[in-house]
């Protein structure tokens, strides 16, 4: 039996990797709390049940009250519903006009000022609801009787609706494809996943692979046939270590590694991703669309390299960036999850040690604060976005090593869908004894989680570099909103036509 030869990992790491914070005092508090607010909720009766219904212009709302025979005012927040009797038809009128607030348009000064020579970036089309209101229901007959009337599928799960129903256009169809030449599509600097567990799935692998941009993918050393087997050895890095089971680090240290390995090649920066990102988007026109090649990443890089002080800067998560909603294209000395572009110049000190990520949970959290600690800045761009998979949804990475194995056995026993509600208790509690001025604790997202005041950062301020010119008109490398089914109909007609024209030449 032949075995394969495992490479040896040629950069060693440059710092040992710190895991300060106590997460063992107040799990067990949080925890109680968590199983009695549980089974309260559970215990609570369904009924009467609430609703909100919006609608997006003055003609929904006289057609709704008309089908619900019942008189609605602009003022009113909620209303009772009743199931409607045939006797009362021809009743129900939308009473007045809805105050609504003036949509400030373009850009704001400062995202104008800093946008300059970048892709354009409107979202304009803002107002989505005309009106909204709340509908109650006393039981389970008047839900049913609702939901056959605006001819929907109702749960208990269900918080809103539209009515008529809408749904967003299907974006799968379309993507934007940039003109330039592959070699300008390339980033400037490396990509690096690090990955554990998730050989299957390498979802951000793929995602890469598909946009033909180039990638390093970094796993430990026991899982290195199981990744070459699905991926190209030569895009495999190997860490200079294992974790242990029994005291894992959690993703920081192989992200430190990721620093030390992009530094020995030279490299100013370097990104650095997870493992189960599903493809990556424009925001732009109230739409989010998937880019087809590298395009984002080079503007991303052009626009942190006009400034002197940007330490760390990604991709806002998909899900967080409603079509109907307004953002600006940027937002400075936030958080960064998930997809960082880091300056390998960035050093961070304490108790006389150099470090970038440290601690085994919330690591890119803390990171994040560390940074903003120190002065500098990040910037989150809402205009490029990633299309995260949502934390314990999948198989592998933290969710194998933490997310699903902690937590009493009680706590555990009130599993909601694919969440543990214990899974993210002692993260949260770590950040919250790291950074006690800015972060707490709170329960959101079906999970116990962390919410952090960011305000205190405002002021870090981004510095342009000294005699950087910014061009003032905008520029969209080369990206072009194209309809791929189109594309490809129009493919295979030249297709066919050249065959065409061959066979009349032979």
């Amino acid at each position: 039996m032949v075995t394969k030869r495992i490479p040896k990992a040629k950069v060693s790491e440059s710092t040992r990797y710190r895991m300060e914070a106590d997460t063992v005092s107040g799990v067990a508090e949080i925890e109680k709390k968590v199983i009695k607010d549980t089974k309260e909720k559970k215990s609570k009766p369904e009924y009467p049940f609430k609703l909100k219904v919006s609608f997006r212009k003055r003609t929904d709302c006289d057609r709704f009250a008309k089908l619900i025979q019942c008189d609605i005012n602009a003022s009113d927040k909620e209303i009772k519903f009743k199931v409607p009797s045939e006797d009362s038809a021809d009743v129900g009128k939308f009473i007045g006009d809805p105050k609504m607030k003036p949509s400030k348009k373009g850009l704001s000064e400062f995202h104008a000022k800093h946008w300059k020579g970048m892709p354009e970036f409107e979202q304009e089309d803002s107002v989505w609801i005309y009106h909204s209101l709340i509908v109650i229901f006393d039981d389970a007959n008047a839900y049913a009787s609702f939901a056959n009337l605006v001819r929907q599928h109702l749960s208990m799960s269900t918080k809103s609706i539209y009515y008529p129903q809408w749904t967003p256009e299907k974006a799968r169809n379309k993507k934007w494809v940039s003109s330039l030449p592959a070699k300008l599509l390339a980033p400037r600097y490396p990509i690096y996943i690090v990955s554990l567990g998730r050989a299957n799935s390498r979802l951000t692998s793929k995602s890469l692979e598909e946009m033909n941009v180039p990638y390093f993918i970094v796993v430990e050393p026991q899982q290195y046939d199981t990744y070459a087997s699905v991926i190209d050895p030569k895009k495999i890095l190997m860490l200079p270590f294992t974790t242990d089971p029994k005291n894992p680090t959690g993703p920081g240290r192989a992200r430190n590694w990721c620093r030390d390995h992009s530094m020995s090649m030279g490299f100013k920066r370097h990104w650095v991703m997870d493992d189960n990102i599903h493809g990556f988007y424009r925001l732009h026109m109230n739409h989010r669309y998937k880019v087809a090649d590298g395009a984002i990443f080079c503007a991303a890089e052009d626009f942190v390299d006009r400034y002197d002080n940007i330490w760390i800067a990604g991709f806002q998560y998909r899900f967080f960036c409603a079509q109907k909603s307004k953002y600006p294209p940027f937002v400075a000395n936030t958080r960064i999850y998930s997809c960082l572009l880091i300056d390998n110049t960035m050093i961070l000190h304490f108790d006389g040690d150099e470090f970038l990520w440290r601690e085994r949970y919330n690591e890119d959290t803390i990171l994040s604060l560390d940074v903003l600690e120190n002065g500098y800045c990040t910037v989150q761009f809402n205009s490029f976005l990633q299309g995260k998979v949502g934390t314990q949804t999948m198989k592998g990475g933290n969710s194998e090593m933490f997310y699903e194995a902690e937590g009493s056995a009680d706590l555990k026993n009130l599993k909601n869908k694919n969440y543990n509600p214990a899974g993210t208790i002692k993260k949260t509690l770590n950040l919250e004894k790291i950074y006690p001025d800015v972060a707490k604790s709170v329960f959101k997202f079906n999970r116990w989680h962390h919410q952090v005041d960011y305000s205190k950062y405002k002021d870090n301020e981004l510095v342009l570099k000294k005699r950087r010119k910014i061009n003032e008109a905008a520029n969209n490398y080369g990206m072009e909103l194209v309809n791929m089914a189109l594309k490809d109909e129009q493919i295979e007609a030249d297709f066919k036509k050249t065959q065409k024209t061959t066979i009349g030449k032979w």
